[in-house]
């Protein structure tokens, strides 16, 4: 009788040790799936510095939010110019423009090489202040209302009003520069009238 209760008890453990080598092969396993999981997926965490309000994404836009801040990132590099930033200016946002169509590519390459010539010979500098923008959330576009102050070398000031039009599109996650155009009161009212 007690050799029938060691040979149970024997046979009870022996199945109790099967089922802890079962437990630890299948942890291993789905550690190492996990561990391959992690090393081969690719996340991108994007902060935009000095957010003053919640944005959001999803699969078809942005928030609008999101396109005044990123407007308020861009403009910077598009306005706020020297004879000596532009080059540095460019090369930071040429990653951010759209290559759907090459001709954003070329209309924003064309925009900063008559942009140095122009600095250059007037020894100019810009800022843009940002009064306002309008946002269309629809067609992603924004036009942003201010303040241009040019300064000619030593020679002269000028601040003047100016709009400028900003068209974005969302591709994969991601919110490229399109078009960056300065609107007259003309074009403003087409530029209106296309986005509606």
């Amino acid at each position: 009788m007690e050799k029938q209760v060691m040979v149970k008890n024997i046979d009870q453990v022996a199945r109790q040790r099967n089922f802890l080598l079962l437990l630890v092969i299948v942890s291993v396993f789905s550690v190492a799936a996990l561990s391959l999981k992690l090393i081969t997926t690719e996340a991108k965490v994007i902060l935009a510095p000095g957010l003053n309000q919640e944005v959001w994404t999803s699969d078809k836009g942005v928030s609008i939010s999101y396109l005044e801040e990123t407007s308020a990132m861009y403009l910077p590099l598009l306005l706020d110019l020297t004879s000596d930033s532009i080059d540095w200016k460019k090369e930071l946002l040429m990653n951010h423009v759209s290559q759907s169509d090459a001709k954003y590519m070329r209309l924003i390459n064309e925009y900063f090489a008559a942009s140095k010539e122009k600095y250059k010979r007037f020894s100019l500098s810009t800022h843009f202040a940002v009064k306002s923008f309008e946002v269309n959330q629809k067609e992603l576009t924004v036009k942003a209302i201010g303040q241009l102050n040019s300064r000619f070398g030593e020679r002269g000031l000028q601040n003047i009003p100016a709009v400028y039009g900003l068209s974005f599109e969302w591709r994969s996650g991601k919110l490229l520069l399109k078009e960056f155009v300065k609107l007259s009161k003309e074009a403003e009212e087409l530029y209106d009238h296309e986005q509606n």
